[in-house]
């Protein structure tokens, strides 16, 4: 599967399945669809870099519709999966056009990852105290850009974005910024201020402009909690901050163990949601792959 080889062609036929990807097969996936089974988990999102990153925009060889099929396989195998592009798998990619929306392996990234069965969630969310369940929200996915995802469950307004490191099209280009634009849109939905919280994906750190639509939305509405969650700066051990009155997580990379970010509600309604993040391996897991077999369910 060609893993140490990045001397080939364009169009080679190589997947790059090295530890990482067993790692997160035999190890990864079954630990969040057994919590997910167990009622202690809705979804999964991941935060992008499917693939091994090369130094540079447009310069990855690894590419290709064979590696972006072996992910996609590899993913279809856990519950309820959600992804946002990395800029290994994204603006790295040979032939990336940073003028450009797409016409390259963008688009094949979107078939493999925006379509069934990543589309729309395949199983109902649990229930949990305070929190009702039985039912799954609609995604609402951008129709020029479907890797950007919202949704809205029990009062919690999830984003997904395109927000990857290095120079790309939608961050440096596209104007208005898409990003900026798609969190405007969907806040601007919620006329009635039904918001409890609100939590955005992404894999690089956003851009002020997107918290400046925040704010907008919080001059006239009630001021809510809100996390961000990214990884691209792959520390050994998650962060999470304060910054102003935003929430920022960083999660670890490589075959970090997940972490399990819950949405704590003050059932009087007087103190809002809380955030609560669960570490599976506390120890620095970038470089050794968790064993969850060891522990039992």
């Amino acid at each position: 599967n060609c893993v140490n080889n990045d001397s080939l062609p364009r169009g080679n036929t190589c997947t790059y399945e090295g530890e990482d990807y067993e790692c997160v097969k035999e190890q990864i996936i079954p630990y969040i669809n057994a919590a997910i089974d167990d009622g202690n988990g809705a979804f999964a999102a991941h935060y992008g870099d499917i693939l091994k990153g090369e130094s540079g925009i447009g310069n990855s060889r690894r590419c290709q519709e064979s590696s972006f099929n072996s992910r996609r396989n590899l993913f279809k195998e856990c519950t309820n999966f959600l992804i946002v592009p990395g800029d290994n798998d994204w603006n790295e990619c040979q032939l990336y056009d940073k003028t450009k929306n797409g016409g390259d392996m963008r688009d094949v990234w979107r078939d493999k990852f925006t379509e069934a069965p990543f589309k729309q969630f395949s199983r109902n969310f649990p229930q949990t105290l305070g929190f009702s369940g039985g039912s799954r929200p609609n995604i609402d996915r951008k129709s020029s850009n479907p890797e950007m995802f919202y949704f809205v469950h029990n009062g919690i307004g999830f984003f997904g974005l395109n927000r990857v490191a290095g120079t790309s099209y939608i961050s440096n280009y596209a104007s208005p910024d898409t990003n900026v634009k798609w969190i405007k849109d969907k806040l601007a939905e919620d006329t009635n201020c039904e918001l409890k919280s609100i939590i955005l994906f992404a894999q690089a750190v956003l851009k002020s402009e997107c918290y400046q639509e925040i704010n907008k939305y919080f001059n006239r509405c009630p001021r809510i909690p809100s996390l961000t969650i990214t990884g691209d700066t792959h520390p050994e051990r998650y962060c999470l901050k304060k910054d102003g009155d935003v929430l920022k997580l960083t999660g670890e990379g490589y075959q970090s163990g997940p972490l399990l970010v819950s949405v704590v509600r003050d059932p009087t309604g007087e103190m809002g949601d809380f955030f609560h993040v669960f570490d599976s391996q506390t120890r620095n897991t970038n470089d050794v792959c968790p064993n969850f077999n060891v522990f039992s369910r």
